[in-house]
């Protein structure tokens, strides 16, 4: 029997956005665009969201946004809040408070977005930040040329 080695896979991860989250939260609150997936993440780690109880986040959702989509715990105490409505997230947002909590809000990352390809030959003369631009208004925050080589 043959001893075959194969290299070590490597784990893909994405890289830290640097950004700062206000001017992410900002580019989604337009007429057409707003997040409708929020994280709520205790500011005080003496003092997590895990340990309310489930009523008390319940009522406190309430007071903050009226009745959400949905609400979940995630592994790490924080929670992921789901909206209907714009009002809500915009609420959502604005809230330093918790309870009687400190928390950081931000808009989620991955859930809010999307990944797509085009393909339009009408596209081939212009540079990625002119179709970028234009195409700002439908939600497009990046745009990446990709060239197939023929053998």
């Amino acid at each position: 029997m043959a001893n075959l080695s194969f290299p070590k896979s490597k784990k893909r991860t994405r890289p830290d956005d640097d950004s700062d989250s206000d001017t992410d939260d900002e580019l989604f609150l337009t007429k057409e665009n707003w997040p409708k997936f929020i994280v709520v993440k205790s500011a005080d780690e003496e003092r997590p969201l895990s340990k309310l109880s489930p009523f008390a986040v319940q009522k406190g959702f309430q007071a903050i946004a009226g009745t959400l989509k949905s609400t979940k715990r995630l592994r790490d105490g924080s929670f992921l809040v789901e909206c209907s409505r714009r009002a809500q997230a915009e609420n959502l947002l604005k809230t330093i408070h918790f309870v009687d909590r400190p928390v950081h809000v931000s808009v989620h990352k991955t859930l809010n977005s999307s990944r797509g390809v085009i393909r339009c030959r009408e596209l081939s003369d212009m540079s990625e930040t002119e179709i970028r631009d234009e195409l700002k208004t439908q939600g497009v925050v990046e745009v990446h040329r990709v060239t197939v080589k023929k053998e």
